[in-house]
C-alpha cells in the first residue's frame, strides 16, 4: 500500500501554484506501482460536489454540494489516474460528509478527501467524518476503512533481542541489596578464575557480559512488553473536560455560546498540554534517576 499525504492551494490560489501542485501530485503518482493499493489523502480545498452525471467512474452518489475550480482540478486528477473519491461513496447523513466548518459555523464543507485506486474500490469499506474527534482544528477528523488481505511474510525474529531487564525492581531495597551483592560475588569468582588464566580481551568481555546477564536475569527478570503509563490522573482530567467542551461546541447552535466554549477549548487545550508536558519531564527524570541508582549499584 502506498498512501500520499497532500496539501492543496486554496480555490482562491493563483492558476500558476495550482498547476504546479497538481503537477507535483501527477510526478508523485506516476512512481507507485501499478501493483500497489494506492491512497491519496489529505486537506485539497476542493469541493467534488454531488452531481456525477459526468464522472460516474470518480464520484459515487452520495456527493455534497457544488463543485467548484478545484472541485474539477481534482476530479481530472482522480480520471487521469484511474482514482475514486472515497466521501462520495458512501451514504451518509451530512454532519457525516462536510469536513470543515468556517469560523462563523455558517459554512460547511467537503474539501478533506480520501482518494483510492479504483481497481481496489471493493476494499474500500467506509468513509466519513468523526465529528466528536478531539483533534483541536476547524477541520473534522476523517476516517476511511480500508479491508485488504496481504500475504504473509516468514521473518526469523530473535526474541531475546528484544528482551529489557526489569530494572524498575532495583526500586525496593531488598531487591537491590541481593542484586549488588549477587553481583559483587560474581565478579570476585570472576577475578578469582583470570588470574588463574592467560588475559584475553575477548574472552574477558564474555564472561563479564555473562556475569551480568545471568544475574540480571535471575534478580531483575524481563519487563513485560507495555508502554510506560507517564500520563498522571491531572492530565487525564483535564483531557475528558477538553473533550466535554468540545461535545458542547458540536451540539451548540448560538453562535455567542459557541463563540464563548471555543474560547474555554483553548484554555482546556493548553491545560492539557502543559500538564502532559510536566508529566513527560518528570518521567524522564524519574528514568534518568533509576538509571544513575543502577549504575551506582554496578560500580559498588
Amino acid at each position: 500500500m502506498t498512501i500520499i499525504a497532500s496539501y492543496a492551494p486554496t480555490n482562491e490560489a493563483d492558476e500558476e501554484e495550482k498547476d504546479a501542485f497538481y503537477n507535483m501530485l501527477h510526478s508523485v503518482t506516476k512512481d507507485v506501482l501499478r501493483h500497489d493499493v494506492l491512497c491519496v489523502v489529505g486537506d485539497l480545498n476542493a469541493k467534488a460536489g454531488a452531481d456525477r452525471q459526468y464522472y460516474p467512474e470518480v464520484l459515487g452518489p452520495h456527493g455534497m454540494g457544488k463543485i467548484n475550480e478545484n472541485g474539477t482540478l481534482l476530479i481530472d486528477y482522480a480520471l487521469s489516474n484511474d482514482l475514486i473519491i472515497g466521501g462520495s461513496m458512501f451514504d451518509h447523513k451530512t454532519i457525516h460528509k462536510y469536513t470543515w466548518v468556517s469560523p462563523d459555523g455558517r459554512t460547511k464543507n467537503q474539501i478533506d478527501h480520501f482518494l483510492m485506486s479504483r481497481r481496489w474500490r471493493s476494499s474500500l469499506c467506509n468513509v466519513r467524518g468523526f465529528r466528536g474527534a478531539d483533534v483541536n482544528s476547524d477541520h473534522i477528523l476523517m476516517i476511511a476503512e480500508v479491508r485488504i488481505k496481504l500475504k504473509a511474510q516468514k521473518r526469523k525474529t530473535n526474541t531475546a533481542t528484544h528482551k529489557q531487564f526489569d530494572t524498575d525492581k532495583l526500586k525496593d531495597p531488598d531487591i537491590r541489596k541481593n542484586f549488588c551483592i549477587s553481583l559483587h560475588n560474581g565478579f570476585e569468582a570472576l577475578n578469582q578464575l583470570d588470574e588463574t588464566n592467560d588475559f584475553d580481551v575477548e574472552n574477558t568481555w564474555t564472561s563479564v557480559k555473562s556475569v551480568y546477564h545471568d544475574i540480571a536475569k535471575a534478580n531483575l527478570g524481563f519487563k513485560k512488553r507495555k508502554k510506560e503509563e507517564w500520563i498522571s490522573d491531572d492530565t487525564w482530567k483535564y483531557i475528558i473536560k477538553r473533550k466535554e467542551t468540545q461535545t458542547l461546541i458540536l451540539n451548540t447552535s448560538s453562535p455567542e455560546q459557541k463563540a464563548q466554549l471555543q474560547l474555554h477549548y483553548k484554555e482546556d487545550y493548553k491545560a492539557v498540554k502543559r500538564s502532559a508536558r510536566k508529566d513527560k519531564r518528570i518521567a524522564i527524570e524519574r528514568k534518568a534517576a533509576l538509571a544513575e541508582e543502577t549504575q551506582n549499584c554496578f560500580i559498588d
